[in-house]
């Protein structure tokens, strides 16, 4: 083997090795992720609309929802063949400025929505960090009860 010849293939492979090292630096580099880890879990300003499908259940990125003191919080349906009721344990009166835990889904007075249960502003008083679970109760247009879901509200 010639001097040139030992001289393309030790480029070629100095090459190819930065090109790995490169690369696997850059995973270093990454952002922490913001999913799955409380230290990073924001409030939105503009409050809370957790949208209930039929049964009366919730899309899976609803079933845990983190809330601020002062946001509003209102479940609302698209669906006109069932109303809902939302019912958190008797408990948690310190979750909502209203004290109430018992809420039943009217029809939206915005027309937005079919049925809606509006403006349930969260309380400055409520314990953070703590997991309050909520059955959200289902009634068909013949009045017969449709299968219950178990979604849960996170004060911060």
């Amino acid at each position: 083997m010639s001097s040139k010849v030992i001289l393309r293939k030790a480029i070629r492979s100095g090459f190819v090795l930065s090109v790995l090292m490169t690369t696997y630096a850059c995973n270093f580099n990454k952002p922490e992720t913001k999913s799955n880890n409380l230290k990073f879990v924001q409030c939105n300003p503009d409050g809370i609309t957790v949208p209930v499908t039929a049964p009366g259940s919730v899309p899976f990125e609803y079933e845990f929802i983190f809330v601020c003191a002062g946001n509003d919080v209102e479940w609302v349906t698209d669906d006109a063949s069932f109303t809902f009721t939302i019912d958190f344990d008797p408990s948690a009166t310190d979750l909502f400025e209203s004290g109430k835990t018992h809420f039943d889904s009217k029809p939206d007075p915005t027309g937005k929505h079919k049925h809606a249960i509006k403006g349930q502003k969260v309380s400055n008083h409520a314990k953070t960090l703590f997991d309050h679970p909520y059955t959200i109760k289902a009634t068909d247009k013949t009045g017969k009860p449709v299968p219950t879901s178990d979604p849960h509200v996170i004060p911060m």
